[in-house]
Parts: C-alpha cells; sequence; structure tokens
C-alpha cells in the first residue's frame, strides 16, 4: 500500500514539473518575437542586388568593393526558425527606419561618416539582362517616376493591342465571308502588333546609407542624433573584390536541352561523344574567396574552417561589346584569367569575338555567334529541335525573343580532340576563353571480344606448357629407371 502512494505522490510531482516545464516553454516562445536593432543590406552579388539582412548575432558584413552597396539601419522584430537555423526578420510588422550617422572607421581611424537618403535600385534591360543601376537622393524619386509612366503606358498599349486584335478578328471575318481576302499578306498587314515585352524593372523608394568602398577591413556603428551610439550597431565590415576573371561556359547538348551543364575553370576539359551538337552560351564569372561570397548572400551561414576560392557566373557575354574586360591599346590596362589584379579596368570600347576551333594543331573555319530558337515536337511524341533564330521564325514559329544565344560546334565521329577559345575581331585571344572538347569513343564489340579472350587464351598456352614439361619430366624419369634397372 506504502508503494502505490508513493508511485501516486511521484506521478503527481511530475505532472506538476511538467506543468511547469510547459509554463517554461510556452513563456520563451512568447518572448522570442523581440524588437531589434538590424542592418538590412542590398548588397550586390556581381549581377544583381540582393536583400539579406544582418542580426545582432552576426558580427561581419560583407560587400564588393568599388560598387554601391546600400546599408539600411532598421528597427524589426525578429525570431529564431529552427529548421534553417538562422534569425528571421517580420519587416510586415515593423520596419522603422533608425535615424542617425554611419561612421566607417580603418585601423581606429574616422574615415567616412555617411547619413541615409532615398535610393532605388533598376534594371533598365530587365533583371537579368542588363546592368543594375542606383539613384540617390532626388533622382530616387524622379526615377521611379518614369518608371511608373513607363509602365502605365505600356499597359495602355497592350490593352489597345487586345482592343485592335478583337477588332481585326471581327473584321477578318467579315472580309473572309466576303470574299475580300485573296492572300496571306493582305492579313498578316493588318494584324495587330503586340508591344514588346516590358523588361524595365525597379525597386520601390527606400531609404538607407550608399557605400562605395575600396577594398579593406573596416568598422562601422551607428551614431543617432544625440551624438550616442546605437546598440548592437558595431560591426566588422569587410569589402573585398574579384581574384581573377575569366569566360564559363553554359553547354548545351542537342540531345539534352533541358538539362544543360556549366563549366568554369579555365582550360577545363568537356567530354563529348561523337556524332552530337554543342551549343556553348559564354557568360562572365569572377573568381571569389568562398567564405567571403557565401556570407554576403547568406550573412548568417557557418564559417568555413579551410576557405577556398569559387568562381562566381556574372551577366551573359555580349559578344559585340567586350567592354566588360577593360580591352584597351595598353596592355597593362587589361585584366585576364591568371593575373592577380584588384578588378578589371573598364573602358567604352566594343570588340565581336567569335570562336576558334584547333584540331590537330589546325585552326579550322571560325563559329559565328548565333541566335537560336527551341521547338517542341508536335504531337504526342516527345523531344524538341533547335533552329537558327531566323530559320524559326521562317517555319511559321512566332516571334519572339531567341531561347539562347550560343556557338555551335558540331562533334563528328571523324573529328580529334577540339581546343575552343574566343578570339575578337583584332586577331587578340580572350585570355580565360579556352576549354578542350575531348570527342569519348566507345570501344568496338572486335576490342572488348579480344579483351576478354586474351587471358582465357593465356591461361590455355600455360596449362599446356605445364603438361607438355610433366608429360617430358615423367619420360625422362622412366628412361633413367630403365637404364638402371
Amino acid at each position: 500500500m506504502r508503494k502505490f502512494i508513493a508511485a501516486v505522490l511521484l506521478s503527481w510531482f511530475g505532472l506538476i514539473s511538467m506543468g511547469a516545464n510547459f509554463g517554461m516553454v510556452a513563456a520563451e516562445t512568447d518572448t522570442e518575437r523581440r524588437e531589434e536593432f538590424v542592418y538590412g543590406v542590398n548588397a550586390y552579388n556581381g549581377t544583381l542586388y540582393q536583400g539579406v539582412f544582418h542580426p545582432p548575432s552576426v558580427d561581419t558584413i560583407y560587400l564588393l568593393s568599388d560598387k554601391v552597396n546600400i546599408i539600411s539601419p532598421r528597427k524589426t522584430i525578429i525570431y529564431y526558425w529552427a529548421v534553417t537555423n538562422e534569425y528571421k526578420a517580420d519587416f510586415d510588422s515593423m520596419n522603422e527606419d533608425v535615424p542617425g550617422f554611419l561612421e566607417i572607421r580603418l585601423k581606429d581611424q574616422l574615415v567616412l561618416t555617411v547619413e541615409p537618403t532615398d535610393y532605388v535600385i533598376q534594371y533598365a534591360e530587365g533583371i537579368t539582362r542588363g546592368e543594375a543601376e542606383v539613384f540617390l537622393g532626388g533622382a530616387a524619386q524622379r526615377k521611379y517616376d518614369e518608371w511608373e509612366e513607363a509602365l502605365k503606358i505600356y499597359r495602355m498599349a497592350v490593352s489597345d493591342y487586345y482592343a485592335a486584335s478583337r477588332d481585326w478578328q471581327a473584321e477578318l471575318s467579315e472580309r473572309v465571308q466576303s470574299g475580300e481576302v485573296t492572300s496571306e499578306d493582305d492579313v498578316l498587314v493588318s494584324q495587330p502588333v503586340r508591344p514588346a515585352e516590358f523588361l524595365y524593372s525597379s525597386t520601390k523608394v527606400f531609404r538607407g546609407v550608399p557605400l562605395d568602398l575600396p577594398s579593406g577591413t573596416y568598422d562601422i556603428q551607428l551614431r543617432n542624433d544625440n551624438g550616442k551610439i546605437v546598440a548592437d550597431s558595431v560591426k566588422k565590415l569587410v569589402v573585398f573584390n574579384s581574384d581573377r576573371v575569366g569566360v564559363g561556359y553554359t553547354v548545351i547538348p542537342e540531345d539534352k536541352w533541358t538539362t544543360p551543364e556549366q563549366t568554369y575553370n579555365p582550360g577545363e576539359i568537356l567530354y563529348v561523344r561523337p556524332n552530337n551538337t554543342l551549343y556553348l552560351e559564354p557568360f562572365f564569372e569572377s573568381e571569389y574567396n568562398e567564405q567571403y561570397f557565401t556570407h554576403l548572400e547568406a550573412p548568417q551561414a557557418p564559417n568555413f574552417v579551410n576557405s577556398d576560392w569559387k568562381w562566381v557566373k556574372e551577366e551573359n557575354f555580349k559578344i559585340s561589346d567586350s567592354s566588360r574586360w577593360g580591352r584597351s591599346e595598353d596592355a597593362s590596362d587589361v585584366t585576364f584569367i591568371g593575373e592577380r589584379r584588384p578588378g578589371p579596368h573598364i573602358n567604352d570600347e566594343g570588340i565581336a569575338y567569335d570562336m576558334q576551333v584547333v584540331e590537330r594543331d589546325m585552326l579550322q573555319n571560325p563559329i559565328e555567334f548565333e541566335d537560336y530558337m527551341v521547338r517542341q515536337n508536335p504531337g504526342k511524341a516527345l523531344g524538341y529541335e533547335i533552329l537558327e533564330a531566323m530559320e524559326g521564325l521562317s517555319q511559321g514559329m512566332r516571334d519572339r525573343s531567341p531561347d539562347f544565344s550560343a556557338f555551335q560546334i558540331i562533334v563528328r565521329r571523324s573529328i580529334q580532340d577540339l581546343d575552343v577559345n574566343l578570339q575578337g575581331d583584332d586577331g587578340a585571344i580572350l585570355s580565360g576563353s579556352g576549354r578542350t572538347v575531348d570527342v569519348v569513343r566507345g570501344a568496338g564489340s572486335t576490342d572488348l571480344f579480344l579483351a576478354l579472350i586474351l587471358p582465357i587464351a593465356l591461361g590455355i598456352v600455360m596449362v599446356g606448357y605445364r603438361r607438355y614439361s610433366l608429360k617430358i619430366h615423367r619420360e625422362k624419369l622412366a628412361s633413367a629407371q630403365r637404364e638402371n634397372s
């Protein structure tokens, strides 16, 4: 009986303690969402601006050098998200500007004081197609108003197009029924033209501190209007640049259009089957410190034990405009792969490039850069066909932007391995653009048969030789015994 009562009491005390623990967990959960000072950062990653935030647990901000980046002091609500092991910000519930001046120090010396200003980030040619532009101060609102007006005009043009298309369709039906339409030309000429796709993109007008700094390790802090340092605003600022620049390629096999691959390393070997067609779509790339670049895009990522270098794809290569590479009369102004220079020298000179192909040390005809369109096979059969853009339009494909632009390499069985690189119309080879195309040939059935039969034949010979040797040895022994007897 006493044991039963003791068990009941222990169970009762256990339930009480569990209730207390549940209360503690609930309390911790309730207080997990809290107001904190954070830095919101619009950081340029070589291609576009990426918005991230730095909670108090992150002590270092990473930015690319010689490019405008925006740091925005904010007060918001943060909470810990165990699924991804990081803090999240609820900017929808709270997103307050924190007034003050951002102080930048280098080796304990104050080098810059910047106050927040209005800014807007725009992509005139589209987010994935053109350069990003940052407008500050009064220009920010003006450029945003221009974008809104352009969007309004585009929407009105689309509305007019649909109205004109309805009227055209109705008129066409009447003309067909009355016999007025005598050729396709009458239809095509009178058909309304759809407005070009609206690619112009813009953020809203935000407020932040613009920074454009050279490489280095700085200290930053926000000083409020009362002259005091805002809590949690003191952080390290690492500003870095690319170590090298080069040319990468998106490799599109004709028989695997939907699964392209990418090659980043200059001089890399591309293995391809014979009787195949490759499309090489070049893009600019830069090599960065892996830890720096990773924390630029993901501030709460864990630190690396051994930091390496990382090639990063940037904007697509514009064959008619090589200003990104800074080609000039003076070779000392050019930053190419293999050089440890702070960054590319940029000018406005454009050079057109073709792909140079070398087979067996013999220079082949250059390959031109072309636009291509992909057409799905009609009916239920799976597959597609890649056509030059003009050929696709001539075969009835609707007028649209090309699916991709690339150099076409036809890999026949008869060719040997190829060396390819980009050559400008000035005769210079674009350093870092070289690759080797290794044509992999499968072994024939005769070769496989010989490889299989050789060890068997060798074994038969060895067994036969051993038996022959034993036979001779036994005959000698028998002869010797007969002589002795």
